[in-house]
């Protein structure tokens, strides 16, 4: 697709670029070397940020990676370079650089989670030499945003537990994604004199358990507010052939309390979270 350039009378009228600070150089302005050099000294300075991280080739095998700086999982990378990054012949190397500020290669699939690493490059090779070079970086910086905890899903039983609760319909999920965390938090934990006396709580999706180790607080975990989010009770264990979910399918659960021993205070205020991290 051909682009069109403005008419001829509008380039010859352009002083400078009001982004770039590019200056034009003028009709039959001498000495024109010093001009043009002035010219592409302008350009450099204004193309520079789009040089961060760029991959190139360097051998038949290998490609490198200009320095530069950026931002991954909330931490500030300041790369140095690399200009020997083997790759696999007759394949497509992956290249992506991580919170470390180490580049990690793959033939396979970049991680799910995007926000623990930037992509650089995927690079074809046949027959001992390279093929194509794609310019990943793009999907970086040209992404339309996401929250970077996910979507989080939350329903919330109130007031005093004394029985268990059969499956209840709590959410729709509006995304496409993965399932990442299940969290587990009681308002006020129970207290028995029985320390395996407490709550357990399965998810569902579209009626298939979620977790192959439910969430659980008991009475060992302490009196008050217990979550699972600071490392107390059981934490969930996902089920990795179940967390792949889809725009409309739905969440449910079901709460099982245990108070084998004697209760004193019963649990109260069951919170569940669920969280999305949308494709």
């Amino acid at each position: 697709m051909s682009e069109q350039y403005p008419s001829d009378a509008d380039l010859l009228a352009l002083a400078d670029d009001e982004h770039t600070g590019v200056e034009y150089i003028p009709t039959g302005k001498t000495p024109y070397y010093l001009e043009f050099r002035k010219l592409i000294q302008r350009l450099t300075l204004a193309a520079a940020r789009s040089s961060d991280l760029r991959p190139f080739q360097a051998s038949d095998l290998t490609i490198g990676v200009k320095p530069g700086r950026c931002v991954i999982d909330e931490t500030t990378v300041n790369f140095t370079g690399d200009g020997e990054v083997a790759l696999t012949n007759n394949a497509t190397t992956k290249v992506s650089l991580d919170a470390q500020g180490d580049l990690q290669t793959t033939t396979g699939d970049f991680p799910e989670d995007r926000s623990t690493f930037l992509p650089i490059t995927a690079v074809t090779t046949s027959g001992g030499a390279i093929t194509e070079i794609i310019d990943l970086r793009g999907e970086a910086f040209l992404q339309s945003p996401i929250p970077r905890d996910g979507l989080w899903m939350n329903t919330l039983y109130t007031g005093d537990l004394t029985a268990n609760q059969s499956d209840a319909v709590c959410a729709m999920i509006p995304v496409d994604g993965t399932i990442t965390d299940v969290l587990l938090t009681i308002g006020t934990n129970i207290v028995s004199d029985d320390g395996d006396d407490g709550v357990s709580v399965m998810v569902k999706v579209n009626g298939t358990s979620l977790c192959t180790t439910n969430p659980s607080i008991t009475d060992d975990a302490g009196s008050g507010r217990r979550s699972t989010a600071k490392s107390e009770g059981t934490a969930a264990v996902l089920d990795s052939s179940h967390i792949q979910v889809s725009a409309g399918d739905v969440l449910s659960w079901a709460i099982t309390l245990t108070n084998n021993g004697t209760v004193t205070t019963n649990p109260a205020d069951v919170a569940i979270a669920v969280r999305i991290l949308p494709d």
